[in-house]
């Protein structure tokens, strides 16, 4: 057996990040040499027909038809192969097993999304080398068809090995999370490489505190996509990042399909890298840019306009001083042409009431905005004058940090409908976010606070209703499931071993029941305040639920049964210029 730990590929099971569905590879692409010998009728159509009937198969279904036969078992991989991911432990098998509960890549050439991940992220130490060279030997020998790879390894050495298998595999969206850690056995990419990336995004802290030196990132990713790159996000930690640069105007590349573009504290001391990347001859057309730096309070300060940006957002991190305010107002200024403007953190009335939204009014002809209040609500002069841009779209509205626990913003949507309405011809997507209902849906004191001691209301799932209620809520075989674990849990004592069980059943069961309680609550709201008011809506968020309008002030859910998302992963979707975009 081999001495070098080998990792297996595994099917990937679920991902904790907003993503974008990926569509499996064609039979024909992924098979090119194969000739069909099964019988089953589907192999009688055309391959590209394929999709249209397996999109309806459950994953039961596909599992049954991977029995089938050697034909259909390859049909079946394009779906089930199509996410695999690639984990690190210290004990890892040299050989590749496939069970039922441990699924393992059969076909590697129908893997399209790739996740590089640790056990424990955690804990992990920093990663060795030799896995960085095992992926790339993977992607470089098996993974023809690669499409995505995202790298989400807490501390990690970074060998010139996965950038060169980089270059000569079809990937063309990338992510790199984590620590990225100095190699002194690797220089910079030669100049020569090209890697032909169309996104890249990169989560990462490189180097040691007071110790300066060469961006990994930047030497091995970043200048070998430059001739390809669409969209490049850029976030860092400029506590930890000590970068040196060192190049001049001449030596940097050019940027010529750059469009997209998130720079979000990274500590660039070379001005350099800015200037060329946002210089006179950028065509950036979407933006997003922290102000809490020297260079980037610089670029604001001095840039002026840019014909081609048309979406901006503003990223302060909380540190909206008196100097940096006034740079990024002085930067919207000069830029008319923008069609959107995002705010996704806080900012006190100070800014928003007394210098951006008249800034908003007098300069900026707006298609898109997003707005987060420091304060307890959102003052009805504010609502009042976004009520009149009249080239207003798409309006999401929020009250407090995004990452805050807790949601604390009761709205009083019939107030809201009203002082919007002057939008209700146009307004074509509304969002709510940060929004609780505690004493509006269900049966707390008027004097509760708004969170019953621990937790929200999304937190709490309170039902106002007694067990009756909740079984109106479930389906048959729930019902009789909720009536079993019941006389069960009456029956025993926190003595049983089975006890703790029936009580997290029926805990589960209740939190069922008010998340279908929820949606429905959020669907009559939708439909009392917002479907008539603004009848051209196609998308609203409220309640943490998605829906969707025809158009003609009808509302729907979005997703079949409901899916309440905190994370706001639809809504993300739809608006943010932040977001990776890996399509």
């Amino acid at each position: 057996m081999n001495s070098t730990p080998q990792w297996p590929l595994q099917c990937r099971s679920e991902t904790e990040q907003i993503s974008f569905d990926i569509q499996p590879l064609g039979f024909d692409r992924a098979f090119p040499a194969h000739a069909t010998r099964s019988s089953l009728p589907i192999f009688r159509l055309p391959p590209e027909l394929y999709f249209h009937i397996l999109g309806f198969l459950t994953q039961a279904d596909l599992d049954n038809l991977a029995a089938v036969d050697e034909d259909c078992q390859r049909l079946s991989a394009l779906y089930a192969c199509k996410e695999a991911e690639i984990r690190y432990t210290k004990s890892a098998s040299c050989a590749l097993q496939c069970d039922i509960s441990t699924p393992v890549i059969s076909h590697p050439e129908c893997v399209r999304r790739l996740a590089v991940v640790a056990a424990s992220p955690r804990v992990t130490p920093v990663l060795p080398r030799s896995f960085g060279e095992h992926v790339a030997e993977r992607i470089r020998d098996e993974l023809k068809n690669l499409h995505i790879v995202d790298w989400d390894c807490t501390r990690t050495i970074f060998p010139l090995t996965f950038t060169s298998a980089l270059a000569s595999s079809p990937v063309k969206h990338l992510r790199v999370g984590g620590t990225v850690l100095h190699d002194e056995g690797d220089g910079p990419a030669p100049e020569t490489m090209n890697i032909p990336l169309e996104t890249l995004c990169l989560e990462t802290s490189e180097g040691i505190p007071d110790i300066k030196s060469r961006s990994v990132v930047f030497d091995q990713l970043v200048l070998p996509a430059s001739s390809t790159l669409r969209q490049l996000i850029w976030r860092g930690n400029p506590n930890l990042d000590n970068l040196s640069f060192n190049i001049t105007p001449s030596d940097f590349p050019s940027f010529a399909r750059l469009r997209s573009l998130c720079l979000d504290r990274v500590s660039l001391n070379s001005d350099n890298v800015l200037q060329l990347l946002l210089g006179p001859h950028s065509r950036i057309d979407t933006l997003a840019m922290d102000s809490t730096t020297v260079s980037t309070s610089q670029f604001f300060s001095t840039r002026g306009y840019m014909p081609y940006l048309t979406h901006f957002t503003w990223l302060h991190h909380g540190e909206f001083h008196g100097s940096s305010v006034a740079d990024v107002l002085s930067f919207l200024d000069e830029n008319p042409q923008l069609q959107a403007l995002h705010v996704p953190e806080p900012l006190p009335s100070w800014i928003i009431d007394d210098a951006l939204i008249p800034l908003i009014e007098r300069k900026l002809a707006l298609s898109s905005l997003h707005l987060v209040w420091l304060s307890p609500d959102i003052p009805e002069a504010s609502l009042q004058a976004l009520a009149t841009i009249r080239s207003l779209r798409h309006l999401w509205l929020s009250i407090g940090r995004p990452d805050a626990m807790r949601s604390t913003w009761e709205v009083d949507h019939e107030k809201m409908k009203d002082l919007l309405a002057p939008l209700g011809s146009q307004l074509e997507t509304l969002a709510f976010s940060k929004d609780t209902y505690v004493r509006k849906m269900t049966n707390a004191h008027p004097l509760a606070p708004a969170s019953f001691g621990f937790g929200d209301y999304y937190m709490n799932k309170v039902l106002p209703v007694d067990d009756a209620g909740v079984l109106a809520l479930l389906s048959p075989a729930e019902t009789a499931e909720f009536h079993v674990r019941s006389a069960t849990h009456a029956r025993s004592c926190p003595t049983v071993p089975d006890y703790d069980l029936h009580l997290a059943a029926l805990v589960h069961m209740r939190h069922l029941a008010w998340e279908k309680w929820h949606a429905a609550a959020i669907l009559e709201l939708a439909g009392r305040y917002y479907a008539d008011a603004f009848p051209r809506l196609r998308f609203l968020f409220v309640g943490q639920m998605p829906f969707v309008g025809d158009g003609n002030g009808v509302l729907e859910h979005h997703d079949s049964p409901p899916q309440r998302e905190p994370c706001m992963s639809s809504l993300q979707k739809k608006m943010s210029m932040t977001l990776w975009r890996p399509v």
